[in-house]
């Protein structure tokens, strides 16, 4: 992946002034875990036209330097935070769709396209996500890590009651409409989970949830991403 090609990629993604999908990514120190973020990126493939928003939060390794230095649009969250960061990005997002991300999974190519699509498909549906677990190399999952992925995805299908499937969401791979009007849950001090999971309930109330067959393979829960503490 060259910087060339990602100046252009950029370039592209940024052109749309009315885009149909807003892709909010909140940063953190990431830089060890952009360019294998943005392999993914570059290799969607996808009927929409979208907005690639970085929400920097005070980052001091680099990160954000990185991204502009690619021409990637990165904007200021200084409210220290992950759920600021997510509700700065959500205030700036243009399209119609709202497709959350973190720097640290692994996306497929036809990600993108398979979380929009299930909105646009039924309008009753108000929530999708994906099923993740964490692993030491979310690029080159271990055969034991797919098995693990596999038991995750089916307990969640079995899962019925509206808490537990809460629960279950994750930010990082979640996609709704930007209209529905939800927020994310800033007087929790960002302990881990709860954004996830306030947001999927305010979801929940206004629709069905539809959960992606294919999870994902991130490198949270696992690793202790985040040394201050203050990011869940």
């Amino acid at each position: 992946m060259s910087t060339e090609n990602l100046t252009k990629y950029f370039a592209a993604v940024n052109r749309p002034e009315k885009p149909m999908v807003s892709i909010i990514v909140p940063v953190y120190n990431m830089k060890s875990h952009l360019d294998q973020f943005l392999q993914c990126c570059i290799q969607f493939y996808t009927l929409f036209s979208y907005e690639l928003i970085f929400v920097d939060n005070n980052s001091n390794d680099g990160s954000r330097e990185h991204l502009e230095k690619l021409g990637a649009r990165v904007e200021t969250e200084t409210r220290q935070g992950v759920n600021y960061a997510r509700q700065h990005g959500l205030d700036l997002a243009r399209g119609e769709a709202v497709l959350t991300m973190d720097a640290d999974p692994i996306y497929p190519p036809s990600y993108l396209n398979n979380m929009v699509l299930e909105l646009y498909a039924d309008a009753d549906v108000s929530l999708v996500w994906a099923t993740s677990i964490g692993c030491v190399d979310p690029a080159n999952p271990t055969m034991v890590d797919t098995l693990k992925l596999k038991i995750k995805t089916l307990a969640h299908r079995l899962t019925t009651n509206k808490i537990a499937q809460a629960k279950a969401v994750r930010a990082f791979a979640m996609c709704f409409m930007k209209n529905t009007g939800v927020y994310y849950p800033v007087d929790l001090k960002n302990l881990a989970g709860c954004d996830d999971g306030m947001v999927a309930v305010q979801l929940m109330r206004k629709g069905k949830i539809k959960r992606m067959r294919k999870g994902l393979y991130t490198t949270r829960g696992l690793n202790k991403r985040i040394s201050s503490g203050t990011w869940p």
